[in-house]
């Protein structure tokens, strides 16, 4: 009966520190959509800021857990022409892609701004409209 009662004091243990750890980790991200473009900044011990304009941009990848879809959370990756998105940064543990945007609340919609603001960006650059559309509240 001991080796059950730690055994679950230690699983609600982890189960809290990871929760702890998450929330953290989401709270050092600051995720930017502006006119010009998409900025992602980290810190936490150190401090990482990437700025990817919109017409670099050529495609968004969305991932979502099943948890993530239950409760509207999840990952969105925006991904230059370059394919700098789709590259892991080894400084995250080896599992963060660099332009990754952790935790993100609707990200459906999120990287469906994000492509719309792209579309019109490459409009712009092709001598089309003259303006990036607002973000939808």
């Amino acid at each position: 009966m001991l080796i059950v009662k730690a055994a679950i004091g230690l699983f609600v243990l982890l189960g809290v520190l990871a929760l702890i750890i998450g929330a953290v980790r989401r709270n050092s991200c600051t995720y930017t959509l502006d006119g010009e473009g998409v900025t992602i900044s980290r810190q936490l011990f150190s401090s990482y800021s990437r700025r990817i304009p919109y017409p670099a941009i050529s495609d968004v990848s969305v991932s979502q857990s099943a948890i993530g879809r239950l409760v509207g959370y999840g990952d969105v990756i925006p991904v230059t022409k370059s394919g700098f998105g789709l590259m892991k940064d080894e400084r995250y543990s080896g599992e963060a892609y660099v332009t990754q945007m952790t935790d993100v609340p609707n990200p459906n919609n999120i990287a469906q701004a994000i492509m719309d603001r792209a579309y019109a960006a490459e409009e712009i650059t092709r001598g089309g409209s003259s303006k990036v559309p607002d973000l939808a509240p």
